[in-house]
């Protein structure tokens, strides 16, 4: 099967520059750093055993080696609010090399940088998933902000995964960010 990640969308990068006061970031910057990053969710999904309202609670932990290699997880806390969907946590991770796609989770992924912005891109059974992690420097002080969402495949429909916790299909109706917060430690 071909690797989808050219389905996902342009991405819209976000800049935090300030003159006079941040300095650039390049890649070779983050080596030997670990980027921590939690966020909530509000999400309303569809599962086989129904609809569902559930806070997702995201923990990204990304280390990048003094060889540039990213070793990255991603777990997964799904609270479930109302519904029948499974409340529970799972743990995704991988070793990564910047700019080659690989098998991740249930599709391919992939990170790039760009502009000061550290993202991972990920195809899902229908669309795609980003998280962005943009840095700003002021002296040796790094700061960080992360976002994710979804991206819609172009003719496919609802976006749809495969559940954390069961293996099974859930259609992502809605998310509505909650919460967010990044550090970047040496």
């Amino acid at each position: 099967m071909p690797s989808r990640i050219a389905i996902i969308p342009a991405l819209t990068w976000l800049s935090l520059v300030s003159p006079g006061v941040a300095q650039e970031i390049t890649f070779d910057d983050l080596k030997g750093r670990t980027i921590e990053v939690t966020t909530v969710q509000l999400r309303q999904i569809r599962t086989v055993r129904g609809e569902a309202q559930q806070r997702t609670t995201h923990f990204l932990k990304t280390a990048v080696a003094p060889d540039g290699k990213i070793l990255h997880s991603h777990t997964l806390n799904h609270e479930t609010l109302s519904g029948p969907a499974r409340t529970g946590s799972m743990t995704h991770s991988g070793t990564f090399t910047l700019e080659k796609p690989q098998k991740f989770r249930d599709g391919t992924a992939v990170f790039v940088f760009s502009e000061g912005s550290l993202v991972r891109l990920r195809t899902i059974d229908t669309g795609g998933q980003r998280w962005t992690v943009a840095f700003t420097r002021d002296g040796d002080k790094f700061t960080c902000k992360a976002d994710g969402g979804f991206a819609r495949e172009d003719g496919r429909g609802a976006i749809q995964s495969t559940s954390s916790l069961t293996g099974n299909p859930v259609v992502i109706l809605s998310v509505k960010p909650v919460s967010s917060n990044c550090r970047v430690r040496p």
